[in-house]
């Protein structure tokens, strides 16, 4: 059950969520390029209110290179 908060006149569906992933062979693809699909997925995600971040065990460098691609 999705639910729904008004802010201003803004319809906010995910306000409140916070959504991790992982980053191998779940957010990036075997170049450790975030997919089309995945950084529209989350820019939705965040329009609508949410939080996203991330969940791993890679080196820092690593990570920041998935930071360059989508908002955290």
């Amino acid at each position: 059950m999705v639910i729904l908060f008004f802010i201003g006149r803004a319809l906010v569906k995910f306000q409140g969520y916070v959504l991790v992933s992982d980053i191998d062979g779940t957010l990036v693809d075997h170049r450790w390029n975030v997919t089309p699909k995945n950084r529209e997925a989350i820019a939705y995600f965040q329009k609508e209110g949410g939080k996203f971040t991330l969940a791993t065990g890679r080196i820092p460098g690593r990570v920041k290179q998935i930071q360059q691609q989508v908002k955290i």
